[in-house]
């Protein structure tokens, strides 16, 4: 720590020559209004029009929320162009952006407000964990592509930045039930009120009840398993301090429990989690600079119960982060870093006080350059230092010593982008970036012995690196109010990761890099509006994914549980339509998805895995919505409305689901 604060030091007087930058946080619903655009933040430190920002991003708007119907994050999200959900079973969903969507996907950075709120221990996202209610989302950001050098750890295939509203600008409450079929039961509560006009403090919390789906299994292993029914909880306190005129205290408090049945790489088990989060940030606009600093700790309890045993990890993340963005002059922005991270993790069926953890300090820095008044060039990079440890005494199945574990990994990120707007309506954007994939700490070496399985993973494996090229070419329509947006690109993964069979044993696990894989792409979308009543949007993705790795694969099957060039979906095609008049909304999302072929384990093998095709297949959400006098809105929604089963994987069929919501605003 006193490393990191020398650092964080060294960043504040590097800057302590410059001349202010800009007001602390921003009132984006205001900024929206203004420009007639999402405003953005997060790229580069500085306000920015969706438009302008140097990475190819996505905002989806508190509207978009709304008008989608869904009743989670996957959902909302499944209607952005180049975004893949697959879902696995009542509320477990993968996601990711411009493929490689596998079980417990890594390679997506998912943030709260600035926290991440991805789980450390394997890296990827529980989307049922996340303690926000949808009702206090003022945007979701969208970025695309590897973005580690501007926003961090873990940024390898995109970002999903979750905003929620400031309660200092923002007065929005709300509760409501939500009922549907599979008996399920929803209900919310968003409260937002000022203590005066310096201190402003927003509560939420959400309940959730239902049935998971009991079709056909498929080939997701499910020996002894008895299914649970999903139920979560959720809290969440968001308090705003303004200090003084210039300067902003946050405070932010949550908590999530939530259990559920998931699909691994050796089938299924039932999952419970319970989340803790605390985050506090404080921005000043100084004369240095406009200096931000956050201090979050994430905590996870992790139970898992499947056909191996019972596992049970906790898992804990501190955070220390410090940046300063100062605009030189109206031409040149620049932005300086530190960020300490301390990652560590138990389990109770390890040797008795053994622990896994890491640290990683790391300095980046950006600089923007407004060339004239249609080009902008803005360049980025990173450089993170992981050190890696062990304590305690081994597992007797270990071949590890604590020597082994004394490894330190130093790695590179970096992004440069130009944004050229030749006209008011075009704007094009050339972009590179390398992005790192960290391994988590299962797959370092978690030493656990469960059942008959054996999970080791590799102290000496390193980070998959992802390197992307992109062209992308936005044009602003007038004669339908419209807007067509296209993309290309290039993806370079080296040192791809997995967690596979020993070769001698199908119920021991080692991590292992097992070769590079490659993948290209196209991005078509466009939108547009019919009077003032109805909007349409259409988009079209594919992805063409080479793989060469060394993951034993034969006619039959495969040894290690990565193979993306098969179980890729190609193309993907959305399509929305909506109305809106006086009191009514009318909205629909139909999706189509490309068959691919995903991997299952094996019957009565737990380290080799089979294929099994996924046929194509189209699915479409709905919500029909009416608002009463006193904002009292009823609305009839549904997901997967075509069919009443749907299989979107090798998990059991995806049921029809329809609700029925009942909110107020306050």
């Amino acid at each position: 720590m006193k490393r990191f604060l020398f650092t964080a030091a060294s960043c504040a007087m590097l800057a302590a020559t410059s001349v202010p930058a800009y007001a602390q946080s921003i009132d984006y619903q205001t900024m929206e209004e203004l420009f007639g655009e999402p405003v953005t933040t997060s790229a580069t430190g500085k306000p920015q029009r969706m438009s302008e920002a140097p990475a190819t991003m996505e905002i989806l708007t508190q509207e978009d929320i709304r008008r989608s119907g869904a009743v989670n994050l996957p959902e909302v999200l499944r209607e952005v162009n180049g975004v893949n959900v697959v879902q696995r079973t009542e509320e477990q969903y993968d996601v990711s952006i411009r493929g490689y969507n596998q079980p417990l996907s890594q390679r997506l950075l998912v943030l709260v407000n600035g926290r991440q709120v991805y789980l450390d221990q394997y890296g990827y996202t529980n989307w049922n964990s996340i303690p926000v209610q949808l009702e206090e989302i003022q945007q979701i950001e969208v970025v695309k592509g590897p973005n580690t050098a501007l926003f961090g750890f873990n940024a390898v295939n995109g970002v999903i930045n979750i905003v929620t509203h400031n309660p200092l600008y923002n007065d929005e409450s709300s509760a409501g039930v939500t009922l549907g079929t599979g008996d399920y039961r929803k209900a919310h509560y968003v409260q937002s009120f000022k203590v005066n006009d310096k201190i402003a403090t927003r509560v939420s919390a959400g309940v959730k009840r239902s049935n998971d789906f009991n079709n056909s299994d498929n080939s997701a292993t499910t020996t002894g398993l008895t299914k649970t029914d999903p139920e979560s909880e959720s809290l969440n306190i968001d308090t705003m301090f303004q200090v003084t005129e210039k300067s902003q205290l946050r405070l932010e408090l949550s908590g999530n429990s939530n259990e559920s049945d998931e699909v691994y790489f050796n089938g299924m088990s039932n999952a419970d989690y319970e989340t803790k989060a605390a985050k506090l940030s404080y921005e000043i606009d100084s004369d240095w600079g406009l200096v931000k600093a956050n201090l979050y700790k994430n905590f996870l309890d992790w139970k898992i119960i499947g056909a191996a045993g019972t596992n049970d990890l906790d898992n804990e993340v501190l955070v220390a982060q410090l940046e300063n963005t100062i605009e030189l002059n109206p031409e040149h922005t620049v932005r300086v870093q530190g960020e300490y991270r301390e990652n560590q993790l138990e389990t109770s069926l390890a040797a008795p006080g053994a622990e896994i953890s890491y640290e990683v300090y790391a300095l980046g820095g950006m600089w923007n350059w407004k060339i004239n008044d249609e080009l902008s060039w803005t360049n980025a990079a990173r450089v993170d230092r992981l050190s890696l440890d062990h304590n305690g005494v081994f597992t007797a199945g270990s071949s590890y010593t604590a020597s082994d574990f004394d490894q330190t990994v130093t790695e590179y990120s970096y992004n440069s982008g130009f944004v050229w707007k030749p006209s008011e309506r075009d704007t094009f954007r050339l972009s590179t970036g390398r992005g790192l994939e960290i391994p988590s700490l299962i797959e370092y070496g978690l030493d656990v012995t469960s059942g008959p399985v054996y999970l080791g993973g590799n102290p000496r494996l390193d980070p998959a690196v992802v390197t992307n090229y992109e062209l992308a070419w936005d044009r602003k329509i007038d004669s339908i109010d419209g807007l067509f947006r296209s993309a290309v690109f290039y993806n370079d993964t080296k040192d791809v990761k997995s967690l596979d069979g020993n070769a001698t044993s199908a119920t021991t696990f080692f991590s292992s890099n097992i070769g590079d894989s490659s993948s290209y792409g196209l991005e078509l979308e466009l939108n547009g509006k019919i009077n003032e009543s109805f909007d349409w949007g259409i988009g079209y993705t594919y992805q063409e994914i080479d793989d060469d790795l060394a993951n034993g694969k034969t006619s039959t099957g495969l040894t290690t549980a990565k193979d993306y060039e098969e179980s890729n979906p190609q193309h993907h095609i959305n399509l929305s339509l909506g109305y809106k008049k006086d009191r009514w909304e009318v909205d629909t999302l139909f999706y189509y998805v490309s068959e691919a072929d995903q991997y299952v384990v094996q019957p009565g093998s737990l380290g080799a895995y089979n294929f099994e095709t996924i046929d194509d297949y189209i699915g479409a959400n709905a919500r029909v919505g009416y608002t009463f006098d006193n904002d009292v809105t009823l609305a009839v929604h549904g997901q997967q409305i075509l069919s009443s089963e749907t299989q979107t994987s090798v998990s059991p069929d995806i049921d029809r689901r329809v609700f029925v919501s009942l909110s107020k605003k306050f």
